[in-house]
């Protein structure tokens, strides 16, 4: 089977395919299709039958190279949390870069072999690692002041993108709004004074209120999370200390405003009283001190960490503006300066107060600082626009600002690394609806994959059964040529060293040149597949020895035709001959209870036709993937592994659009006999 699952994404070139159909002898099959018109209407044809009679099994490849991520590739879930895309099940909801929570519909793990791009963004610490035909979300028609990003975005491969693109850093949701019971922190639904249960029994109260046994302070229960509340975060965040009954503040000797408002808070919101003291051993400091174990362990809970381990609860990462707002301003009044930058050393913290202020509209970035003489590297959070306070009065919400937009921040690419994989497979995940999700901070689309067209073993299976004396069959064909081929003799390197090729590319190829089976062939051994191989193979003005090149020339597909409709493909599979098809169209990877994948998702992808029936009360094709056992669900008519079958109305709106598509007949083989007299 001529698998093409190597190549780094299927192109659509609506040009290339003109160009390249000028000089064929029969470009479009509807110029040839009366001969065989109408004979597979109502029939049924199983090309992979033929397949396995002829070469005594149905090969399901596994392609080796495609669109996605290493697998520690943090994605951005409802929650706020961040979860590695290789732990996300199906049926997850994730957050998308259009700021919606949608489910995740397929989950895909391939094996790579070859260079992954690594991305990084001024200002900003993390990075994302993609395969090369990964999909990202691009803005090169941005502007200061474009706030409209919807005719902005555009996907761009990760093998095109160039230091000064800018790529979108998207708003993390803003939808959370919540009142906390303090009761939570017992782990009982209810308070009961003697639960087992109890982690912290209590004592009988008040109604709204809660109290610790063995405490003598009564405190709310029902804690909102608004401003107020994330400016007390804000300023734990920095200047806060935490041990098993207490909260304690650490703040200049001088800054008694700042050790009022934090008391007027905790009154507001707990319902106590704080503790402001000196001691003679440090005259510089002044202490505010909570001392009550369920006040400390909520903020804990809020922020856990030390000051170079603290991190942000990721709720509070999706809650309301009002609280985002109190966080930041918390912050910056402990560790800021100006209200414009703030300093850390803390890198996971300054990460999260990126995130929310990206989430606000505000255009941040972040400075690594070197460490000087004694001192540890820390991290500067400068705020680019007006300061907090301006911002908390709703002035810099409502502006627009260099970089800033609706969906995020227009993040300018400062480098572009292509490194080696984690591990011998890549990730990635279906969306629906918004196809895309956010990995390692960034907005990238959900898999689009490439692959494989089994079209040159299809039409020698056929011509070696239909014959009455049949030729040899040796083994399947080999792919790495044919990738070669498709991109340096027929597309002549125009796709550079990235990865991909155009479906009439490839088929071209086979037609005026050739294509071989699996062996050793010139001090070449193709007896195995080798992605490495494919990607160098496909490196623009990679050559290839001329013996080689002679053996391949002996096995052409004799004649190549486009494909535009569902009764064309009808027809032609019922007459043994095969299908390939190239889109962007994705599907399911669960058939239903009939075999059928419904469409799903974008994948800039090469398959081809298996089979077709067009005598069942649903008439359609098969559709032969090339990513191993890949999918799950009922089969019928024994259909391979990792095949699915598609509505015959389905077939032609979302894929034989594409004008990418070909019929293959007439495989030059081994031992060969007189040629039957199918016509195409």
């Amino acid at each position: 089977m001529s698998d093409l699952s190597h190549l780094g994404g299927w192109v659509n070139d609506p040009k290339g395919v003109d160009l390249a159909m000028q000089d064929l002898p029969f470009p479009v099959f509807s110029m040839q299709h009366q001969a065989i018109k109408g004979t597979g209407a109502g029939k049924k044809m199983l090309l992979y039958d033929i397949i396995r009679k002829v070469a005594g099994t149905f090969p399901v490849r596994t392609q080796k190279i495609g669109d996605c991520l290493n697998g520690s590739a943090m994605v951005k879930m409802a929650d706020g949390s961040e979860k590695p895309i290789a732990d996300i099940n199906v049926g997850d909801i994730v957050m998308t870069p259009q700021g919606n929570l949608k489910s995740v519909t397929e989950i895909i793990k391939k094996p790579f072999v070859g260079k992954m791009v690594k991305v990084s963004v001024k200002g900003y610490n993390r990075s994302v690692t993609l395969t090369p035909d990964h999909l990202c979300m691009t803005l090169p028609n941005f502007r200061r002041g474009k706030k409209n990003n919807k005719s902005l975005i555009s996907w761009t491969r990760a093998s095109n993108l160039d230091i000064g693109d800018k790529f979108l850093i998207p708003k993390t949701s803003s939808h959370l709004d919540i009142e906390y019971d303090l009761a939570d922190l017992l782990h009982v639904e209810t308070i009961k004074e003697d639960s087992d249960f109890c982690s912290m029994r209590t004592a009988p109260v008040p109604s709204g209120k809660i109290r610790a046994k063995g405490s003598n302070k009564d405190v709310n229960r029902y804690i909102k999370f608004d401003e107020a509340l994330g400016w007390l975060i804000g300023i734990y965040a920095a200047e806060g200390s935490h041990d098993e009954s207490r909260i304690t503040f650490n703040l200049s000797h001088d800054e008694t405003i700042l050790a009022k408002k934090i008391c007027t808070y905790v009154k507001n919101i707990f319902g106590i009283e704080c503790s402001v003291y000196q001691v003679p051993s440090k005259p510089t400091v002044l202490y505010v001190r909570i001392s009550n174990k369920l006040v400390s362990e909520f903020i804990y809970q809020l922020c856990c960490g030390n000051t170079y381990t603290k991190r942000l609860d990721r709720k509070l990462l999706i809650s309301k503006e009002s609280v985002k707002l109190g966080i930041l301003a918390g912050w910056m009044d402990g560790d800021g300066h100006l209200g414009k930058i703030g300093v850390s050393v803390n890198e996971d913290l300054i990460n999260d107060m990126f995130n929310i202020s990206i989430s606000l509209g505000i255009n941040a970035t972040i400075v690594n600082r070197k460490p000087r003489n004694a001192s540890k590297k820390s991290y500067a959070l400068n705020l680019n626009t007006a300061s907090i306070y301006e911002v908390a009065n709703r002035y810099a919400l409502k502006t627009s600002h260099k970089c800033m937009m609706d969906l995020g921040k227009a993040a300018t690419i400062k480098s572009i690394e292509y490194v080696d994989p984690e591990s011998n497979f890549v990730y990635c995940i279906g969306v629906a609806d918004d196809h895309a999700f956010i990995a390692d901070g960034f907005a990238v689309h959900n898999c689009v994959a490439f692959g494989a067209a089994g079209a040159v073993d299809a039409v020698k299976c056929v011509d070696i059964y239909l014959k009455k004396e049949p030729e040899l069959w040796v083994a399947e064909t080999a792919t790495e040529d044919i990738y070669w081929g498709s991109r340096n003799v027929i597309g002549k390197g125009r796709l550079g060293n990235g990865d991909g090729s155009l479906g009439v590319w490839a088929a071209k190829y086979i037609n005026q040149y050739g294509s071989i089976p699996r062996g050793k062939y010139a001090n070449i051994d193709l007896t195995e597949y080798s992605g490495s191989r494919s990607k160098t193979w496909g490196n623009a003005g990679y050559k290839l020895p001329t013996e080689f090149v002679d053996i391949v020339k002996e096995h052409p597909v004799t004649t190549i035709s486009q494909v535009n409709s569902y009764e064309e493909v009808r027809d032609l599979i019922f007459n043994g001959y095969s299908v390939t098809i190239a889109s962007n169209q994705g599907f399911s990877s669960k058939r239903d209870s009939e075999g059928f994948a419904k469409p799903s998702g974008s994948w800039a992808h090469q398959m081809w036709i298996c089979a077709v029936d067009d005598e069942y009360k649903r008439p359609g094709v098969c559709v032969q993937n090339s990513w191993g056992i890949w999918n799950g669900g009922p089969k019928r008519h024994d259909q391979p592994d990792g095949s699915f079958w598609v509505d015959a109305d389905s077939i032609e709106r979302y894929v034989l659009k594409t004008g990418d598509c070909w019929a293959f007949s007439g495989y030059v083989g081994f031992k060969p006999q007189k040629l039957n007299t199918r016509i195409i």
